[in-house]
């Protein structure tokens, strides 16, 4: 059985829309993989986290990072 391919940028985790996609300065800046070195992210003023660690996106990526995953 074939495994998904993981997401590689936030707004595939989130599948964000264009027009979402295209008021981000996450994706404009093209930092789907550290959103959390932008201010303005889109996941956390829409999905209304209070800090990056809240987001399971950033969990994701940061222990990836951290076990050589990504």
């Amino acid at each position: 059985m074939n495994k998904p391919r993981d997401p590689q940028n936030c707004w595939e985790y989130w599948s964000c829309p264009e027009a979402e996609k295209a008021k981000c300065p996450v994706y404009q800046n093209d930092y789907g993989k550290r959103c959390w070195f932008l201010t303005g992210c889109v996941a956390i003023m829409k999905r209304k986290f209070k800090n990056c660690w809240e987001c399971p996106w950033y969990v994701l990526t940061t222990i990836g990072e951290a076990e050589g995953r990504i």
